[in-house]
């Protein structure tokens, strides 16, 4: 007879038989007891998100607003012992179709290969980075809000192809309202350091069984941006000083000069590429903290603060409007004299709030070849970073083609040595692995047959 060993791994094997080809239970002749969630998450950076699995229902937790939800497997029962009103929402998952009110979570979408399930989006497109995803808006896949004044229904929708979004589950930030009938608020934006922010994709796969991809991207991710802190320590340990990096930019509609302070995901950049940011909490510009509620520097403190950096990253999409206004100021500094200016637009205006989130790895990949902590690699490779003074900004969205490079996620990614590296170092364990489950399916099936 087949030993417990045998039937466990038996079980695991067959497991999936149980499920029909949208991901519900059926048939379920299992009983009680069956894990039926193979693959599964946990935040690991994330502070602020967390994950508890059942038999045939998960329990996923927004912490930084306390909000709840009860994901239960389609085909199977609430259990009796759960109560439902003490969750945001209960939800059936697999989700087949989701709305979203913020381009960030386009990459959060497509890192999953779930771009084909975004049937609604409410916001302006016009600030859509993803081609692909842009593509799917104008062949009418995709409903839009047509009055963005209000998110309160009824609302109308466009779209040629556009669905009924009534039973709709949406996605959406702390202080969006969509006329959804099931919200679900995430909360990225809440984190310091970007593997956390990007770790969120964990969150959103929670909704479509999709943790295993999750995982897989998480993982390269952070292995990249590991590789490239270990090998630009290595290169900046020959140099006797290290650059000064001013980030801050001017905000028009506050009046101010808004200066990198940290914590936060920049300073994370800084701290990879063994460079020293300039970092600060002060300002004395009234009118523009009484408008938007924050500190903000006047100009002559912006200029005797940032005049000396070796490098300024301006993350905005305004330089020229600025330096139309405050040229002569700006021409006393450093980073200016030595065309030494970045902005994000390396990658088009959009790129940074979408697919920098995942690709964080490019972005600071880019910033210590930049300030000439870590020599170029041999890769032509993406580029976040824009000079300001001398590069065109490239076409995103619309303007630009869906190619199969921008229709991936991160795992097809070849334009970075470290993700080579890391194809090298798993190719041969992922081989070994495959070859020890098809010995151990082989065995089972010879006992079987032995049996019977």
């Amino acid at each position: 007879m087949l030993s417990t060993m045998a039937r466990s791994l038996l079980l695991a094997a067959l497991l999936p038989v149980a499920f029909a080809d949208d991901g519900c239970l059926h048939n379920n002749a299992m009983g009680d007891g069956v894990d039926h969630f193979t693959h599964k998450v946990e935040p690991i950076h994330s502070k602020n998100w967390d994950i508890a699995y059942f038999d045939t229902y998960k329990i996923i937790t927004n912490k930084h607003l306390e909000q709840s939800y009860l994901l239960y497997l389609c085909g199977s029962e609430i259990p009796a012992g759960v109560n439902t009103d003490d969750y945001a929402a209960t939800i059936e998952i697999p989700l087949k179709q989701v709305g979203l009110t913020q381009t960030p979570m386009v990459t959060y979408m497509e890192q999953l290969g779930a771009r084909d399930k975004i049937a609604a989006f409410l916001t302006d497109e016009q600030y859509v980075w993803s081609p692909c995803f842009a593509d799917r808006i104008e062949e009418g896949d995709v409903a839009l809000l047509a009055d963005r004044e209000t998110d309160q229904t009824p609302v109308t929708f466009t779209g040629a192809n556009a669905p009924d979004i009534a039973n709709f589950v949406a996605f959406a930030s702390q202080f969006d309202d969509p006329p959804f009938q099931d919200v679900v608020k995430v909360s990225e934006s809440s984190e310091k350091s970007n593997a956390a922010i990007f770790e969120w994709v964990k969150f959103y796969s929670a909704f479509f069984n999709l943790e295993e991809v999750a995982n897989d991207v998480v993982e390269a991710a952070d292995f990249r941006f590991e590789c490239i802190k270990e090998k630009t320590g290595l290169f900046a340990t020959d140099s006797p000083t290290k650059p000064k990096v001013l980030w801050a930019y001017y905000s028009h509609y506050c009046g101010g000069w808004d200066v990198g302070e940290c914590p936060n995901y920049y300073c994370e950049f800084a701290e990879a590429c063994s460079v020293d940011i300039l970092s600060s909490s002060e300002g004395s510009n009234a009118a523009a903290e009484a408008l938007c509620f924050a500190k903000y520097m006047t100009t002559e403190e912006f200029v005797e603060f940032g005049k000396d950096a070796d490098y300024w990253f301006y993350p905005n999409t305004n330089w020229n409007l600025t330096l139309t206004d405050f040229g002569d100021e700006l021409a006393s500094f450093k980073s200016v004299q030595d065309k030494a200016v970045f902005d994000y637009q390396g990658m088009g205006p959009n790129a940074w709030y979408e697919r920098r989130l995942a690709q964080f790895y490019d972005a600071v990949d880019d910033m210590c070849i930049i300030v000439g902590t870590r020599p170029a690699g041999m890769l032509e490779r993406l580029h976040f970073w824009r000079s300001v003074l001398d590069e065109d900004i490239p076409l995103s969205g619309s303007e630009a083609t869906c190619t199969p490079e921008a229709a991936a996620n991160i795992l097809s990614d070849v334009d970075n040595d470290c993700a080579l590296i890391k194809e090298e170092k798993t190719s041969s364990a992922n081989g070994s692995s495959k070859f020890a489950l098809n010995a151990a399916v082989s065995i089972i099936l010879a006992q079987l047959f032995f049996v019977f």
